[in-house]
């Protein structure tokens, strides 16, 4: 019997999924938690030996608190199985480093080229580049917006771009926009489907109005051919 800890919103989400997998390779499950506030679950397992779980599942995005948390849980269990969820086909199991995470991350990008991946000191984003609306350079960082949350890191927008799919359409020198996002296109701006406009330079105008064009129609092309 495995006692098992389903950490973060999106892991929580997939925690019948998990389930099955824990199941599929350990057994009965005896118990799945959904913990979202980490500080006070760890608390209570350090003070109660019984409550400690087997296995912990939780996904890439951590901030520094809470990767020395789950170091910590490691040491209080040499024992204790981590399973990093990426997506419901990719999982990365303990012991874990750096090198296994970047070739997980790698591996999925080799077998879906829309997923990509930023990484900083601190933190590390695996996101379907389909997901992410548009991208702004802001000084010495990128703001990279998925479901409309900004995820920032320290890079060049130069830098960004070169990691992404050629659907997304530079439109200013610190803005790039996703295609599939966009609800109109004008000289001055280009306003997404969430209603946000995006500023337009003049710089960038003839290149992104022909680009938006080339994709428009292959687009166009695909659902004709359905």
């Amino acid at each position: 019997m495995y006692r098992v800890c389903v950490y973060d919103s999106k892991a929580a989400e997939d925690a019948l999924f998990i389930k099955e997998i824990v199941i599929d390779e350990r057994g009965e499950v005896q118990e799945i938690s959904e913990s979202q506030n980490f500080n006070d679950y760890y608390a209570r397992i350090s003070e109660k030996e019984k409550e400690r779980p087997d296995i912990l599942v939780t996904e890439l995005n951590h901030n520094a608190q809470e990767l020395q948390l789950i170091e910590q849980m490691w040491k209080m269990n040499p024992d204790l199985q981590t399973v990093y969820v990426m997506d419901k086909s990719h999982v990365l199991t303990k012991p874990v480093s750096q090198s296994s995470v970047v070739e997980c991350v790698n591996r999925r990008m080799i077998e879906d080229s829309h997923m990509i991946s930023f990484r900083s000191k601190r933190k590390m984003l695996a996101v379907n580049a389909r997901e992410v609306s548009h991208v702004e350079s802001r000084k010495h960082n990128v703001l990279i917006y998925q479901d409309g949350i900004p995820h920032k890191f320290r890079m060049k927008m130069d830098e960004c771009l070169a990691q992404m799919p050629d659907f997304f359409i530079r439109i200013h020198q610190s803005y790039a926009v996703n295609f599939y996002y966009i609800d109109s296109f004008q000289r001055g701006g280009v306003i997404l489907q969430s209603g946000n406009r995006i500023l337009m330079s003049r710089k960038y105008y003839a290149q992104a109005k022909k680009r938006y064009e080339e994709l428009f129609l292959e687009q166009a092309k695909r659902k004709k051919a359905r």
